[in-house]
């Protein structure tokens, strides 16, 4: 087996310009005056984007918090009526 002796690393060439903008200053490509695409969404973006969350009720949270902080909160909701609801919007 033969070893060959190493090459010595070269450090990266630092450009202060991307290559569009070196190849614009050049010439070689045309300035950008306006944009090359336009983006259209779809009506479910849009509805998705239209759709609100509800208000948080801070006084209801706080009081949970309380609750929870001294140990007294009792669940009033049956998880299993919550989750066959659930179940059934599917």
């Amino acid at each position: 087996m033969k070893i060959l002796p190493t090459q010595p690393i070269q450090t990266p060439t630092v450009h202060d310009r991307p290559a569009d903008d070196r190849a614009r200053a050049t010439g070689s490509l045309p300035p950008v005056s306006q944009p090359a695409a336009q983006v259209r969404r779809s009506a479910f973006a849009q509805t998705v984007e239209d759709v609100k969350p509800a208000p948080v009720r801070e006084d209801i949270v706080a009081s949970v918090k309380a609750q929870l902080a001294a140990g007294t909160f009792e669940q009033s909701v049956s998880l299993d009526s919550v989750v066959d609801s659930l179940l059934a919007d599917l």
